[in-house]
């Protein structure tokens, strides 16, 4: 089974935010924002062409008395894994089978990517006992930005940039 071609194409302007705000006394927030994402499944070997001439604004705002998370990722392109199961007599074996990319991404505009969270600091906690015992500390805000991610089998994409791609992770 060879998954359908993915094609995209931006020529104008894409804005994609999403903002997650906790008021409360205490609480948590998490927000998560994709530019384009591609996605095949079924296996075989995924053909995708994704071109960018114009601007693409991701962002992803998280606020939070407690944890706050942000994920933002500008293009994203996965062509997802199979299973398959042998038997050999009484042995049942099963593979994971990654799925090969090919195609091209083309970026000649512009990429901004921004993925912020504001927690509510840190805490301590003791870990340990005796002479072995010490503090970790945990940090309750995380911010993750992606300006282009592809995961599969073999990639064999051909990538290019001859715009722009800001990428900013802020706590």
């Amino acid at each position: 089974v060879d998954p359908l071609a993915l094609n995209f194409t931006n020529s104008g302007t894409i804005n994609v935010n999403a903002a997650a705000l906790a008021t409360a006394a205490t609480g948590a927030a998490s927000a998560s924002a994709i530019g384009y994402n591609g996605y095949a499944f079924g296996g075989g070997t995924e053909t995708a062409t994704i071109v960018n001439s114009g601007a693409m604004n991701v962002s992803a705002t998280a606020v939070a008395p407690g944890t706050a998370n942000a994920f933002a990722q500008g293009i994203v392109l996965e062509n997802a894994a199979t299973t398959t199961t042998t038997v050999a007599g009484t042995v049942v074996t099963t593979h994971t089978n990654a799925q090969p990319l090919e195609g091209s991404i083309t970026n000649s505009g512009t990429l901004n990517v921004v993925a912020l969270a504001s927690g509510g600091g840190t805490f301590t906690t003791p870990t340990g006992t005796g002479t072995g015992a010490g503090t970790t500390t945990v940090i309750l805000s995380s911010a993750q930005a992606t300006g282009i991610r592809v995961a599969g089998g073999v990639n064999n994409m051909t990538i290019t940039n001859s715009g722009a791609i800001n990428v900013d992770a802020i706590t």
